[in-house]
């Protein structure tokens, strides 16, 4: 085992699960990634839906109707305000994804509470799982910093943790009420 690994994961034939939303990192030179995630318990199943650079936002907007994208949630990067708005002007249900200061490491630590479950047809994200680590200091010591670049595919996964799958998410709107 890679003990730089960020995630574990096993690839699968298919998704089970119900879907709980896609995610979307932004690119130009780097590629545009979107990822659809769906649960079941603890299991989070990802699958590849789009990995392409130099796409411009008309030609996105008719690929995702080319998909099927419907009404479903799409977690964007909050990076391209303005692409976000394109998106959801274009009918699509885009949203902005909050990042705090820690986003990054808060993303990965939601994620860190699942076990991962990559379609073999996800090439491009099974690449970026298996090249995932945390980088080293000048002594060789494992940090708890990612390094940084080939991760379009696991961002759009990680808008998706922060989203929709912290426990902050799951209880928004949720009364607690303790009796004494």
């Amino acid at each position: 085992a890679n003990d730089k690994a960020i995630y574990q994961f096993s690839i699968v034939d298919d998704v089970e699960g119900e879907f709980v939303s896609f995610g979307l990192d932004w690119g130009w030179n780097d590629p545009i990634a979107i990822v659809a995630v769906f649960r079941n318990g603890e299991n989070l199943y990802v699958d590849e839906v789009l990995y392409e650079s130099h796409l411009p936002i008309g030609e996105l907007i008719n690929r995702l109707k080319t998909i099927g994208i419907g009404k479903d949630e799409i977690w964007c990067d909050s990076a391209e305000p303005r692409n976000v708005d394109e998106l959801y002007r274009a009918g699509f249900n885009a949203k902005s994804v909050i990042k705090g200061r820690d986003s990054k490491s808060f993303g990965i630590g939601v994620l860190q509470n699942y076990k991962l479950h990559i379609t073999k047809r996800s090439q491009n994200v099974i690449n970026e799982m298996y090249g995932y680590e945390y980088s080293t200091d000048k002594y060789g010591y494992v940090t708890d910093i990612p390094q940084d670049g080939f991760d379009h595919t696991l961002d759009a996964l990680r808008y998706v943790a922060m989203s929709k799958l912290s426990i902050k998410q799951q209880n928004k709107g949720q009364y607690v009420i303790s009796i004494r």
